[in-house]
Formats: structure tokens, C-alpha cells, sequence
């Protein structure tokens, strides 16, 4: 493996999953494939591949106990998850290494972000040599996820709240806002609703 990365990967995973329950009674995060690995596992592999300093997996307590995830993941529960996204982002940031020169923010429920996209943000970031540089992948005309945020920037992710997670920063700090190239439609495409799932996997 290559050097790795001075970024930590924080993926969010500690979502009420609200309109998958209404539509089919579940936690999108358990959700399984034909293959067994549940659409969590499934996402994370796309950053596992990837040589990050650091892979921090924020996890609901009632996911405690329900899901095996890799020893190169380290998982934190939050036990404010309910109050929004943004605590599983201040949960990750203040637990992320102090070493670190960026933090990517990505979304446990976008399974289909291709890994060329995440290293390109990565590579992008570290060339520009400044801990100010925020990263959006760009397609279509389009910004999507995942974001990579400067360690500048850690005290605006730390005092965030509600549910609205980093975006704000995006509108706050868009004079430092990198748009980043890339060919991949993945990094729109969550799985919130039932009929997300089953064309996931049809896919798959």
C-alpha cells in the first residue's frame, strides 16, 4: 500500500433512515445484499481500498451489536444521533487524529461512489498544500459526495448543528471551495427510499 493519506475518512452512518422504515420497516444500513454484505459494509469497501490515515464509522447504538465491519474501521457510537447528522460529524471530527490535514465527510448510504472519485479528491486536496481547501466532486454540472474539508476548518465542523450536516460550510467558505472533476454519477446517488434499494440491487 501506498504512504498513507493525512486525511481521516469519517463515514456517517448514524441516520434515523425515517423514509425507509416508512416504506419498508427497516434500517437501511442493515440491509442486505445477494452477496450478504449488508449496504453499510457495502459503501465502506469503497474507502477501505483507499490508503487513509484513519477510517472512523459513526454508528447509532442500536446499531451496537448488529453489524461486523472490518478491524481497519474504528467504529464510534453516537449516542446523540437523533438530534441530526451534524453530532456524528462533531463526534468524528473531535475524535479524528490530531495529525490529520483534512477530514472527508461521506455518507454511508451511497454505495455506489466510485473509489477513482474519492482518490481524486484526495489527491486534489494534497496538492493544493493549504489545510483552507475544501474538495466537492463535480459532474454534470453538479457537486456531490463525498466533501474534504481542511483541518482550518475543524472548529466550524466541531460547532455544528441540527441536520444539515457540512453544507453550510460549503455556502460560509465558498471562495475555498475546490469543484473536482469527476466521471461518476455514484456520488448522488443515496438509498433512502425502497425503490432505491431494489434498483441498487438489481444492479448488483
Amino acid at each position: 500500500m501506498n504512504a498513507p493519506y493525512p486525511i481521516s475518512l469519517i463515514l456517517l452512518a448514524a441516520g434515523a433512515s425515517r423514509r425507509m422504515k416508512a416504506s419498508m420497516d427497516a434500517d437501511k444500513m442493515l440491509l442486505t445484499l445477494p452477496d450478504g454484505k449488508t449496504l453499510l459494509q457495502t459503501s465502506l469497501e469503497i474507502y477501505s481500498t483507499v490508503p487513509f490515515q484513519e477510517i472512523l464509522v459513526i454508528l447509532p447504538e442500536r446499531f451496537r451489536h448488529s453489524l461486523a465491519l472490518p478491524d481497519s474501521a474504528r467504529v464510534l457510537v453516537n449516542p446523540n444521533a437523533e438530534s441530526g447528522m451534524a453530532s456524528s460529524v462533531v463526534l468524528g471530527v473531535e475524535s479524528a487524529s490530531p495529525q490529520a490535514r483534512g477530514y472527508m465527510i461521506a455518507l454511508g448510504d451511497m454505495p455506489l461512489v466510485g473509489t477513482a472519485s474519492v482518490e481524486a479528491l484526495c489527491e486534489a486536496f494534497l496538492r493544493k498544500t493549504t489545510p483552507t481547501a475544501i474538495c466537492v466532486p463535480f459532474f454534470q454540472e453538479k457537486r456531490g459526495n463525498p466533501v474534504l474539508f481542511g483541518n482550518a476548518y475543524k472548529q466550524d465542523l466541531l460547532h455544528l448543528s441540527g441536520d444539515i450536516g457540512a453544507k453550510i460550510l460549503l455556502k460560509k467558505y465558498s471562495d475555498h471551495v475546490m469543484e473536482i472533476a469527476v466521471n461518476d454519477e455514484g456520488i448522488f446517488r443515496d438509498i433512502d427510499s425502497a425503490e432505491d434499494w431494489r434498483e441498487f440491487v438489481v444492479q448488483h
